[in-house]
């Protein structure tokens, strides 16, 4: 009898865990003919003027897709089931083994001790004391920037009771995303067809869902314009346009002979000081762009271009039309920017300096944050990222089941030599031999695959990074090799964050000698918010987890540690920065706030009795920002609850055939937590990667 229901159960696991990526695509093949379905989803849609036409059929690759899902599924349990055998199966066969015949026994009085202490999280508070009072005193605070980060950080601020008062150097609010008469010269790199490089459900903030209004599917990225809506709408529904002031510089930000700061603003070719209780820094890091110095440029023939320079895809096809061109970068403009300029370039080579992960947009129906999840990221950084490895290697081999249709022509994704190639540099493996750098910061994640397409179009080739230029204008790679161009561009982002308002000393890189890469020890009453960007996550999450922190800061609700704890801890970090095992997602930080420092992370087991499936969706599909608003200040649970039920795709694409990794997940998150991690030397090892920030 025991035979045949372990058969039973086996049967059902096998049949669960194929027939769910056969539903999975199934449904992707349904909602990809919806007529909102959004512009990113073009590696299986042409864009036509009137409408969108199915280009590359679907269910042509279907079964490929559903061979690569099993299969990423199947070799992603390898150093999952090496965790969960090391730290729950071994700890379980000791025990066995001394209990002898009172295993049993010590397993029921176990069992009881986690049943108390499920308890004792159920019967706790949803919020600190302090959190339902008012802010002990009504504060004036300066905004410095008109973006998202500044609009975020004046709502939360606006609802401890206090009076933001945002300066927008443009014509209107959206700061990076602006197009139009109210852009800047600094924002010109949001071209005509940019997209957010996460997808829309995690870009989403934490009280305010996208709406299927604000343009495409909520598993793919979203366009600028319908993001640009989103922001809008965001600033509308909390009444936040009536604390802008436009068309405002500020010039100098200076502390006064009363301990509040003085800011002097340019506001219609006038000179106005005012006066701040505290000062929030939301200018962003876009600002300057980094312009490298090529040894020997001054002999090239050619013309080197910023990628700011460029408005719009059809200004690069007539700049670059029946040209050799290199484009030096690997970020996601890089890949955007090759693939546009690829269309009427006659060659266009990519030069690269560091090893890179190229993650699909859509690899099996969502985008890669979607992968991304709390039952994961409960046990040690280091099983993600092994993870990632097995499952990319299996899912590259399956390349000819990604195709774009670009002119009339269906490109596939080239071999997935090309990815191992790029990974696996030797630089790369050097600094990981070495332990000059840790294995994950030596890499850039790129989430756009757009230059692999046009690699595979034989036009285009991957180069290293360049070394000079020599006297008749050839460019010299670092390998030896060499290539004649006649134009490069520059993709390679913008310079460290710099504030020249601030007085010299405070006007550096915030992430250098910031507190959690936020206040800065010798300035508790001065935040900068938006500047702590990971390589995997959306930018929204960590600044929103800033800004409500910020706002308790100022109400008196929460402490800073003292100026020599925070030293410390800056010290640390930089010692730590290039040297040990980062995560490096943005969601690490967010929840790291949440955790110890705005107090809002969600209780699970209060969570899971009173809604369940709105649970499981947060905690085992993607980081959206929703679970921050279950417990906490200016706790909302049933917006919260309605975000997850609005949000079907979270746990839609997020595969349910993963079911029983997240079980492993769970068990291993829970020992590594609470056990492990505990344990001297061994410790920091099996530390969780929601307990740290790196």
């Amino acid at each position: 009898m025991m035979s045949d229901w372990k058969t039973g159960v086996a049967v059902s696991v096998m049949v669960f865990g194929v027939a769910t990526p056969i539903l999975q695509h199934v449904c992707l093949h349904l909602s990809s003919k919806c007529p909102r379905t959004s512009p990113t989803t073009r590696e299986f849609l042409v864009q036509d003027k009137d409408k969108d036409v199915f280009a590359t059929p679907y269910l042509k690759y279907l079964p490929a897709r559903i061979v690569a899902n099993l299969l990423m599924m199947a070799v992603s349990m390898i150093p999952n089931l090496a965790l969960f055998t090391f730290t729950v199966g071994f700890p379980l066969y000791f025990i066995r083994n001394l209990a002898g015949p009172y295993f049993y026994h010590s397993l029921a009085i176990l069992s009881l001790f986690l049943l108390e202490y499920a308890w004792k999280l159920y019967k706790a508070p949803r919020t600190e004391p302090s959190d339902e009072l008012p802010a002990k005193e009504k504060k004036k605070v300066c905004i410095i920037g008109g973006g998202c980060a500044g609009l975020v950080t004046a709502k939360e601020l606006a609802a401890e009771g206090h009076c933001p008062i945002i300066f927008e150097k443009t014509a209107s609010i959206g700061g990076l995303w602006q197009r139009g008469e109210g852009a800047s010269q600094r924002t010109a790199l949001v071209l005509e067809e940019t997209y957010t490089s996460s997808s829309a459900l995690n870009t989403a903030f934490s009280d305010f869902p996208i709406q299927p209004e604000f343009g495409g599917n909520e598993t793919f990225c979203m366009h600028q314009e319908g993001f640009m809506k989103y922001v809008d709408a965001y600033a509308n529904h909390f009444g936040l346009k009536q604390y802008v002031q436009v068309n405002t510089e500020v010039l100098t930000v200076r502390r006064n002979t009363c301990d509040k700061w003085e800011v002097a603003v340019l506001q219609n070719k006038q000179h106005i000081t005012h006066e701040f209780d505290a000062v929030a820094v939301c200018s962003g890091q876009a600002n300057m762009p980094n312009i490298p110095k090529i040894p020997g440029q001054e002999h090239f023939k050619g013309r080197i271009r910023h990628s700011t320079e460029l408005r719009d895809p059809e200004q690069m096809a007539q700049i670059y039309n029946g040209k050799r061109v290199l484009c030096i970068g690997h970020g996601e403009t890089a890949s955007d920017n090759a693939q546009s300029v690829a269309k009427s370039a006659i060659q266009c080579d990519l030069s690269i300096r560091n090893a890179v992960l190229v993650l699909l947009r859509n690899s099996l129906g969502a985008h890669p944050d979607y992968v991304e999840h709390r039952s994961m990221h409960s046990c040690p950084p280091w099983l993600r990222w092994a993870t990632y490895m097995l499952a990319c290697g299996f899912m590259f081999m399956f390349n000819w089941a990604f195709a774009r249709v670009y002119d009339g022509k269906v490109y596939h994704l080239p071999s997935c030599i090309h990815q191992y190639r790029l990974l696996f540099t030797p630089k790369y493996l050097w600094h990981c031999l070495t332990g000059k750098r840790s294995i994950c910061a030596s890499v850039q994640v790129t989430k756009s695959e757009n230059f692999l397409y046009i690699i595979n179009g034989k036009t285009s080739k991957v180069k290293p990074e360049v070394g000079h230029i020599d006297k008749v204008g050839k460019i010299i790679f670092q390998d030896g090799t060499s290539g004649d161009y006649d134009e490069i561009l520059l993709n390679t982002g913008f310079q460290p964050s710099r504030f020249p308002f601030l007085a010299p000393g405070f006007d550096s890189n915030p992430r250098d000698d910031r507190f959690l890469a936020m206040i800065h020890p010798q300035l508790p009453d001065m935040a900068f918010i938006g500047f702590a960007r990971g390589q995997v996550g959306a930018l929204v999450l960590g600044f929103e987890m800033q800004a409500r922190w910020f706002a308790l800061l100022v109400s008196g609700k929460r402490n800073l540690p003292t100026v020599c704890e925070m030293k410390k801890v800056i010290a640390k970090d930089r010692l730590e920065k290039d040297c040990t095992q980062y995560t490096r997602g943005t969601w690490f930080y967010a929840n790291y706030l949440a955790r110890f420092y705005v107090k809002c992370e969600p209780n699970f087991v209060q969570f899971f009795l009173e809604h369940p499936i709105a649970c499981l969706k947060a905690y085992c599909s993607a980081p959206t920002g929703y679970q921050y608003r279950i417990r906490g200040p200016h706790a909302d649970p049933k917006a919260a609850v309605e975000g997850y039920r609005l949000s079907n795709s979270a746990i839609l694409y997020l595969p349910p055939s993963w079911a029983l990794n997240h079980f492993f997940w769970l068990l291993s998150g829970f020992a590594c937590e609470y056990l492990w991690s505990r344990l001297p030397l061994l410790g920091p090892f099996f530390l969780p990667a929601l307990a740290q920030y790196h």
